[in-house]
């Protein structure tokens, strides 16, 4: 009997906040390991939120640190997962190796072009090549949009949110006759907090109730753009980071809708509660428009607020919003028709099977990659040579992040100053070999001798 050859499969994205996505591609991670055609890896820090969302013992963690992103594979091929805004932040990888990539929000190619500092052209060369060799799928349909141009349209490849089921279910009856008890569930960071206010400021202006209780579960550098005494007619709750069971506990007992967007939205669907998905841009909007969890199209979690008719959705406004739920008595019909789209949509077993089938579809190679980023490298990069009688002595090279070469005779490799943008460490390297490393920390710079080396060539000198 032969062993079967298992397929590498690396998620890569470390990432250290509370937020949606590493419980997205946890649970894609867990599940996948299931098939024992592969081999899973996820990438994450040093006691990183993955160790406590990983529930699959065969999933293997790469431990990376502020100054190595490497998976360390190169030996052999693998398939590599990661947000396509990542591309240019793609770990040396087998030449083989496949690349999938995914596209989670609305902003991922802006901000892809930015953090990649390239212009329109290349940027859409890029997207090019990911069109023809199938190697990006969606969350949504909101993201597809976002992501094709006017002549280039990618294929509708989703892979949905995912939310374990719950085995605590929301209250059906009203929290407190005569109050209004709502929560919005998000980080309070740049891409949601003009959604919190927005939604404070509709809710701040209904005449329902002389109670009007609002729950903001979450945390964020971006909380202080929030001011109470801007809503004088409402009760605010900051409860700061909720999770698991306690947040479970807390919605299906103090609350009777909840409001917010991606992951997020399907805490409430997922315990029975009417779940309302709520539009979002960076900048400050007023959309009195939202959506329940039910009406949405194609797995969709969100959407900027400019997206709303293109995308054609049954929207309602916070009035008639709080009417279903308060005048109508609707809870309990409403949380339970978010629930069973959540089952029919977002179980990880409703998903599993569009992920394996985009893995197979990509034919983007790591080889692929490379001829990609050496082409927008030679674009940016400078190049002097100083001449005896024609001939190239020293030559140096510069590239777009500030990398400098210095060859002999055009080809002999002197020296090497690598000065990363993402990484935190420059390292000078002498005829290949790392001399010095040089680490910016927050109390100041700290240089490194690699002492082994020095021992050598002072080895060398005294033998001759």
């Amino acid at each position: 009997m032969t062993n079967v050859v298992k397929r590498k499969v690396v998620f890569y994205f470390p990432w250290r906040e509370v937020s949606g996505g590493p419980y997205y591609l946890t649970r894609l991670a867990d599940k996948l390991a299931e098939n024992s055609s592969f081999e899973v890896y996820y990438t994450d820090y040093e006691k990183g939120l993955s160790d406590k969302l990983l529930k699959n013992p065969l999933v293997k963690k790469i431990e990376v640190g502020e100054h190595d992103f490497g998976i360390h594979m190169d030996n052999e091929p693998v398939l590599l997962i990661t947000p396509i805004y990542w591309a240019c932040w793609l770990p040396s990888m087998h030449p083989d190796s496949k690349i999938l990539f995914f596209n989670w929000h609305n902003s991922c190619i802006s901000v892809l072009k930015k953090v990649w500092d390239i212009n329109n052209k290349l940027i859409t060369d890029f997207l090019r090549i990911v069109k023809s060799t199938n190697s990006v799928f969606f969350a949504d349909y909101s993201h597809r949009m976002a992501q094709n141009t006017k002549n280039i349209i990618f294929d509708e490849c989703y892979v949905p949110v995912v939310m374990k089921r719950k085995s605590k279910f929301a209250s059906s009856k009203l929290v407190k006759i005569g109050e209004i008890n709502i929560a919005v569930l998000g980080r309070l960071c740049l891409d949601k907090i003009y959604s919190i206010i927005d939604l404070l400021n509709h809710f701040n202006r209904l005449d329902f109730f002389s109670k009007k209780h609002i729950y903001i579960i979450g945390s964020g550098e971006d909380k202080e753009k929030i001011h109470p005494n801007d809503f004088p007619n409402l009760i605010i709750h900051f409860m700061g980071t909720v999770t698991s069971n306690k947040l479970d506990e807390f919605l299906s007992t103090k609350v009777d809708v909840l409001f917010a967007m991606g992951t997020s939205i399907l805490e409430g669907a997922a315990i029975k509660l009417p779940s309302v998905i709520i539009p979002h841009n960076v900048v400050p909007f007023t959309c009195n428009k939202y959506v329940y969890l039910q009406d949405t199209i194609k797995y969709c979690l969100g959407w900027f607020d400019t997206q709303i008719e293109e995308l054609n959705l049954n929207t309602r406004s916070l009035k008639e919003i709080i009417e279903d739920i308060y005048i109508r008595n609707q809870k309990k019909k409403l949380g339970e028709d978010a629930y069973k789209y959540f089952i029919k949509n977002h179980t990880i077993e409703s998903v599993i099977g569009n992920l394996t089938d985009a893995m197979k579809r990509t034919s983007f190679t790591y080889r692929d990659f490379k001829i990609f980023n050496n082409k927008i490298n030679n674009m940016y990069r400078k190049c002097k040579r100083w001449k005896v009688m024609g001939v190239s002595i020293v030559t140096l090279f510069k590239n777009r992040d500030n990398d400098i070469r210095i060859n002999i005779f055009n080809i002999i490799p002197l020296l090497y100053y690598k000065q990363s943008k993402e990484r935190k460490t420059k390292i000078l390297y002498f005829w290949k070999i790392p001399l010095l490393t040089f680490t910016n920390k927050k109390n100041g710079s700290v240089v490194k001798v690699n002492v082994t080396f020095i021992l050598k060539i002072i080895k060398w000198i005294k033998g001759r």
